[in-house]
């Protein structure tokens, strides 16, 4: 049976011990570019499903 703190070759398979990150006092922290950046998303997001459904909808009333 095999221990499952173990490697294949039985070294120990251990994790580094770090803290949890404080993402809200890291520097470097730029939250209006990631606001910014997440709003461009959603807007590349709608415009590419609004031409989906214009390609399906043409290809529904041209191929039939």
């Amino acid at each position: 049976m095999r221990n499952p703190g173990r490697d294949w070759n039985g070294k120990d398979r251990v994790m580094a011990a770090h803290g949890a990150p404080e993402y809200s006092v890291a520097e470097g922290n730029d939250y209006p570019a990631h606001e910014q950046t997440y709003l461009s998303f959603l807007s590349l997001v709608k415009w590419v499903m609004g031409l989906v459904i214009i390609i399906l909808i043409g290809m529904a009333y041209f191929l039939t």
